[in-house]
């Protein structure tokens, strides 16, 4: 299999495989070579869209409502940034970042933007093919108990199972799926504190253990959205050298 440079494309809007049982990912990516890697590696695992760029994205995105979006963030066009600004506008479809850099500030505002994962290029086969089913996975878990609600300081911070957010001084937060997974993780162990491996494991997978940033990264993402402070949480707090529990 030869690898193609940037801006060449291969025969375009065309879904990859036909077992309808498969999720369908639609790939944005500029770069003929990532977008072989990905097929190749997500063969056996969904059926593939490919779009070169994010306004060919967003048309197929509209068309053919796919189970999560792969979106490379430097493209020509329409860049990433913009092309996940919008899909945000629209739809809750998981994103999973392909970006060839892995500094903080970028993968916060990858985040924030309302992306579920990232991912730093150059990636192995098996990475991306375990992201994308624990992101699916994820996506498609449900509640257990859709009335649920956790209550905590006098009814100042509520967790609502039911709608997958927080309520936080009678306000209603929007949570991403991640975020309220592990925010729920700590309300349902409150006053317990939990290892950063624990937390990894029940919330991303125990393919991501040792991956000890993202829950720094994502404990950050949630005192900025429940806390009156972030900088000194009242609810989510950190014990160093030992992880994360939820005060109560």
């Amino acid at each position: 299999m030869t690898a193609g440079t940037t801006g060449e494309k291969r025969p375009p809007n065309t879904i990859a495989g036909t077992d309808p049982s498969l999720p369908l990912v639609l790939l944005v990516d500029d770069q003929v070579s990532v977008r072989m890697l990905c097929a190749a590696s997500l063969d056996a695992e969904c059926r593939l869209l490919e779009a070169a760029d994010g306004q060919e994205a967003l048309q197929l995105l509209f068309q053919h409502q796919p189970d999560l979006v792969l979106l490379d963030l430097t493209m020509p066009v329409l860049d990433g940034w913009e092309t996940l600004r919008r899909i945000r506008e629209v739809t809750n479809t998981p994103v999973i970042l392909l970006t060839a850099h892995a500094d903080d500030h970028l993968v916060v505002r990858g985040l924030e933007a309302g992306a579920q994962d990232y991912i730093v290029k150059p990636f192995s086969p098996l990475q991306l093919a375990a992201r994308v089913r624990a992101t699916l996975r994820d996506y498609a878990a449900t509640p257990a108990v859709q009335g649920e609600r956790l209550s905590f300081d006098a009814g100042r911070l509520v967790i609502d199972v039911g709608r997958r957010l927080a309520v936080v001084r009678d306000q209603e937060v929007a949570l991403s799926a991640t975020e309220f997974k592990l925010l729920l993780l700590l309300g349902r162990h409150a006053g317990q504190v939990l290892s950063l491996n624990q937390i990894l494991e029940s919330v991303w997978g125990p393919q991501y253990r040792g991956e000890l940033a993202y829950v720094k990264t994502y404990a950050g993402l949630i005192r900025r959205k429940i806390e009156l402070d972030p900088a000194r949480p009242r609810y989510l707090r950190s014990r160093r050298g030992q992880g994360y529990l939820l005060d109560v």
